[in-house]
């Protein structure tokens, strides 16, 4: 993956057809002096490399997983940022479904896709047919997938949106993160445990491998949202971020004790809360 930055160019309209270096330096200056208060977006993530972790366990697809496309219209109704958190999840949903060649799933949150990042500012037709040509083929797909990706959060950016494209990050990612715990608790009680340990453990090593992430997401909010200390997006990622802070992760991660990693406190208490973010940003 490659870090992608937005890079501010401060433009002067010239009252005569030449200027003097003094100006020239004063320019310079204050250029570098903007750039310096632009926070870079964090890293685009790979739209499929989750979802496909998520495959490699062996675990079905659930079609109660993806956020309804249905309730696209009362996204298009509510706030900007309501489609915004949105649209990043829809972008989740859609690596979700791709990866399993859930045809019809997928169509129907392109259709999302389109309309959320047209509401924002973000034409997607173009990315969105060369997907649609491409249903038959799996490796396409996935480029496909990453265009659209790419398309939504970087026309969000480049448009002056980084503020919509912090909270379109936070949706995609708290929407991943549901998916994961989805599929860990489609797994019945009375699996066998030799299966359940083989299965459940990549998974939840996938949702601990986040930490990282959250903080780098909470930092963009904080750089792109006047106030965004007093925003639910803002505070819910701080919560998960000391929670995630807390997890012993050298005794989870060389132990690979199902057992310990389902009845550690801190494990518990965020998998509850990214459960609560994720009803709160789609209601």
């Amino acid at each position: 993956m490659k870090n992608i930055f937005y890079i501010l160019f401060v433009f002067i309209i010239f009252a005569s057809s030449c200027q003097t270096k003094s100006d020239a330096d004063n320019n310079a200056e204050v250029e570098e002096q903007t750039q310096e208060t632009k926070a870079p977006a964090p890293e685009f993530p790979e739209p499929g490399e989750f979802a496909a972790k998520l495959q490699a366990t062996g675990a079905d697809y659930l079609d109660v997983l993806p956020n309804n496309p249905g309730n696209t219209q009362q996204y298009l109704d509510a706030s900007v940022e309501k489609a915004a958190v949105n649209l990043g999840v829809y972008l989740a949903d859609l690596a979700y479904t791709t990866s399993y060649g859930e045809t019809e799933a997928s169509k129907e949150i392109l259709s999302a896709i389109v309309e959320l990042s047209s509401h924002v500012g973000v034409e997607m037709d173009k990315v969105v047919a060369g997907y649609t040509r491409n249903l038959e083929d799996s490796d396409s797909l996935k480029v496909y997938m990453g265009k659209i990706n790419l398309t939504a959060y970087k026309g969000l950016i480049d448009s002056g949106q980084d503020r919509l494209a912090a909270i379109a990050y936070a949706g995609f990612y708290i929407e991943r993160l549901n998916i994961a715990l989805g599929v860990i608790s489609s797994y019945p009680e009375d699996f066998p445990n030799d299966l359940r340990q083989q299965l459940l453990v990549p998974v939840y090593y996938a949702v601990l491998s986040q930490k990282a992430n959250v903080g780098e997401i909470k930092a963009y909010l904080a750089a792109n949202i006047e106030g965004a200390e007093a925003t639910p997006y803002y505070n819910d990622l701080t919560n998960m971020e000391e929670l995630y802070s807390k997890i012993d992760y050298d005794k989870i991660l060389n132990s690979q004790d199902l057992t310990l990693i389902e009845t550690d406190d801190n494990i518990i208490k965020l998998a509850i809360k990214i459960r609560e973010m994720r009803i709160r940003v789609i209601e």
